[in-house]
């Protein structure tokens, strides 16, 4: 009896083994028939089909200045002492307003002395056009007669002497001093006639224009004077800003010295564009400029007529609404759209999947055929498409690689598939 019971304990151990092993077959039948059930539903994507596009359009952002219309460096015409400044640095002026006066008692005083002349010659001109008076006339008639009766005289003892000096009773010389005295009486007679011929006449038209001459270069002489003091005001020439005051009262200024510098108030402002784009904009147009962070509607005005040597574009200037808050020199932004002619395909930025090396992908939907129907709607592989972005915008982006028009084009949540998984689409 105790010798079958040992026998019976050495066994128990391959009991336990044939146990164990028959366990593990079990478990493993079990799952097998387990992986044989219907799968779980696929995962569900939104897509959207793509269309091919020629060209798309993009906004181009041009710089460049802030400028005024019109700056000049204001100063005087001629060199004197300046006595009155009216205005500071900074200051605004309308055009016409007074700014700055020179001292003008010099041209005041020689505008006196030229006028005084001018009233002696007028008098001298009133004189001559009056003509002589009766008493000259007579007095001048008295002296013909005079000299007439002195002239008959003159002449017999002429004649006397020759009859003398032919007989040989006087010397040559007393008949030369006869004649002498003839010939001079006869000069002073004819003179007295001319001059009562005058005074009768009245004064002749070449002394008349001899004088009026006289009296216009008085004039003209009058009148720069009255120019040189009308310039020793400076006026504003425009309305606008005083920028800069570059000399003080009391300083004695050369003709074109600069006194001040103003700007005037109406700002343009010059961009520089390709000569293709200047060449679509219309004379007149408004646009939308960036200046300072914020946005002004301008006015082309005008597209300058040669090129920028330095940056080869075209300048356009436009006329800026005046504001406060602007300053000259201010950088100015010009934003255009612009059509940029090639092939692609427009696809949302949520269905862009960022590949090795900077290559970016979209995931596409590939219909499959399936013995086994794996879901009511259809079924489809997910395929990676390399591509290109061509242009991007705030939600979508222009694309170009290996799409193909229709494809469908996994919209969002591209991270929770991956190539060649199966899936199906979210009905729309």
């Amino acid at each position: 009896m105790f010798q079958r019971s040992s026998i019976n304990f050495r066994l128990f151990p391959v009991f336990i083994v044939i146990a164990l092993m028959l366990g593990a077959m079990a478990w493993g039948r079990r799952s097998a028939v387990r992986s044989r059930t219907p799968a779980d539903p696929l995962l569900a994507v939104e897509a959207n089909a793509v269309e091919p596009v020629s060209a798309y359009q993009r906004m181009r952002t041009y710089t460049g200045e802030l400028r005024t219309k019109q700056s000049s460096e204001l100063g005087f015409e001629q060199s004197a002492l300046l006595t009155n400044m009216q205005v500071e640095a900074g200051d605004y002026v309308a055009a016409g307003e007074t700014i700055a006066q020179l001292d003008t008692q010099i041209l005041e005083t020689e505008k006196q002395a030229m006028q005084a002349e001018k009233s002696q010659l007028e008098a001298q001109l009133q004189e001559l056009e009056t003509g002589a008076r009766p008493e000259q006339i007579k007095a001048a008639e008295a002296r013909v007669q005079d000299l007439e009766q002195q002239q008959a005289l003159a002449n017999t003892q002429r004649q006397r002497r020759q009859s003398l000096y032919d007989e040989g009773a006087v010397s040559l010389e007393q008949l030369d001093t006869a004649v002498t005295d003839y010939d001079t009486l006869s000069s002073r007679l004819a003179a007295a006639r001319s001059e009562l011929s005058e005074l009768v006449a009245g004064t002749r038209r070449e002394q008349l224009s001899a004088q009026k001459a006289r009296i216009d270069q008085i004039n003209a002489r009058l009148q720069r004077l009255d120019l040189l003091v009308q310039k020793s005001t400076l006026v504003a020439p425009f309305s606008g800003w005083i920028a800069a005051r570059y000399v003080d009262e009391g300083t004695v200024v050369e003709a074109g010295q600069p006194v001040f510098r103003l700007l005037d108030q109406s700002l343009e402002a010059r961009v520089g564009v390709p000569k293709s784009v200047a060449g679509k904009l219309k004379i007149g147009e408004r646009q939308s400029v960036e200046i300072n962070g914020d946005i002004y509607q301008a006015r082309l005005k005008a597209v300058l007529p040669e090129v920028d040597a330095n940056t080869r574009t075209a300048t356009l200037v436009f006329a800026v609404e005046a504001s406060d808050q602007l300053l000259i020199g201010q950088m100015v932004r010009l934003s255009l759209e612009e059509s940029v002619p090639t092939a692609g395909y427009w696809v949302p930025t949520t269905s862009l999947v960022e590949g090795n090396e900077g290559i970016w992908s979209v995931y596409v939907l590939q219909p499959q055929r399936l013995e086994e129907a794996r879901a009511e709607r259809a079924v489809y592989r997910v395929v990676r498409q390399d591509l290109e972005i061509l242009h991007p915008e705030s939600d979508r982006v222009f694309v170009k690689g290996t799409l193909q028009p229709g494809n469908q084009v996994i919209l969002r949540g591209v991270q929770r598939v991956t190539p060649g998984q199966l899936v199906t689409q979210i009905a729309e």
